[in-house]
This record gives C-alpha cells, structure tokens and sequence, in this order.
C-alpha cells in the first residue's frame, strides 16, 4: 500500500511461478475526506493511512487470508458493494500488527505544512535542479549551516545523508524515464544529474540491483 506523494516503482522478485498477475486498487483520496473519519470506528484505518504514506507491506499470511477479498473488489461491478468491500477491506488490513513500513520520510514529496522549513526548502531545490551540480556545501548555505552540522540535521530529519537523499532522488527519477520515455540510458543517465554513464550504471546497479539496460528490459 502506498500513499500518493510516495516516489515509488515495482520490481519483479524472484518467485519461479509463471501464472503470476496483478491487482491494482486506486483509492480516491476525497473517498477519506469528511468528520466520519474522525470517528472513533475508523481509528485504525486512519493510522494505516498515515503509515502508507511511506509505504507498506502486508505480510504473506495476512495476504493470502484477504486474497479472495482483493479479488472479489477487483471484479465487483456493483458500485455500492464494492465501496462495502473496500472499507471492509481496509478495516481488516489496518488490523494486521506487523505491517512492515518501506521507506523513510525522505522519499515522500515534500510537504510544507507537515515538514521542518529548512528541510522543505532544501528538497524543494533538489526536486528543481537534480540535473545540475548539486554540493553538500550549497544545501548547508541554504540553512545557514557548516557542512557537518546540516548533514547531521538532514539526516536526523529524514534518515538519509544529502548525498544519499540525492542519489536516491536521481535514480528515482532515472527508473521513470527508463519506464517511460524512449531516450537512450545514457541521454537519462545525464539529464537526472550524473556525470558520467559508468557512474550512473554503477550507483544503479548498486540500488536496483541490475543494471538500467537491464531494467528496463524487464519492465
């Protein structure tokens, strides 16, 4: 389950089965909107909620006792049952007390209301100009702090040094064009920031766990 400012792409694991598919749910975010979810009913809901919004996974057994439910919303054409379906759904998910969150805070789009301004100022800056040269010392001149004291404060606040923000940022980016533009693996290599397409087919590898030729030709 994951949140709609969350930076994410799907990988193919390594199950050997080939009847292998999909089930996609998008849920409306104005579907939680209103005063009824601040009911005392919906408590757990609203707390899955907020954690999906860096991520989750259910574990296998929770899955398989819900398999029939996810499908069965999948294939329902009856509007008003399948919104039934869905809540109940989501109830008996926010049930399970070993979801397991998949991210830190740092992939999630920056938020203003709910962020350190520092912090939101400086993703902000990433997000408009990760193409370019981008120097630890430039973030720190953003918050008025030496090197060492805003990479410390970066991490605190998000979980990842700036460079480690920035790497993950580019090769975030990197995954989606490879998905979907036609440009050539070095054309994106060099428009998400890396300098050289040994450099970005190593720090990818090293991430993603193959290379972006490879990548691509699996997605």
């Amino acid at each position: 389950m994951t949140g709609g400012k969350l930076v994410h792409v799907w990988e193919q694991g390594t199950c050997p089965e080939q009847d292998i598919y999909e089930i996609t749910i998008h849920i409306d975010p104005d579907a939680f909107n209103g005063s009824f979810m601040d009911k005392r009913a919906f408590v757990s809901i609203r707390r899955m909620l907020e954690r999906a919004q860096r991520g989750l996974a259910f574990p296998e057994p929770a899955i398989q006792i819900l398999r029939e439910d996810i499908v069965n919303l999948a294939h329902s054409n009856e509007s008003f049952a399948s919104v039934i379906r869905l809540w109940n759904l989501l109830y008996r998910l926010s049930l399970v007390e070993d979801a397991r969150e998949l991210s830190s805070s740092s992939f999630i789009e920056a938020n203003e209301e709910n962020e350190d301004e520092r912090v939101y100022r400086v993703r902000e800056y990433i997000a408009d100009n990760y193409m370019r040269d981008i120097s630890v010392q430039q973030l720190a001149d953003m918050t008025c702090m030496n090197v060492d004291s805003f990479s410390r404060f970066f991490r605190n606040k998000t979980g990842r040094t700036p460079n480690r923000y920035l790497i993950d940022y580019r090769l975030g980016i990197a995954a989606r064009m490879l998905l979907t533009t036609k440009l050539s693996v070095a054309q994106i290599g060099y428009s998400c920031g890396f300098n050289t397409l040994s450099h970005f087919n190593r720090l990818f590898r090293e991430s993603k766990g193959c290379t972006p030729s490879e990548f691509r030709e699996r997605f």
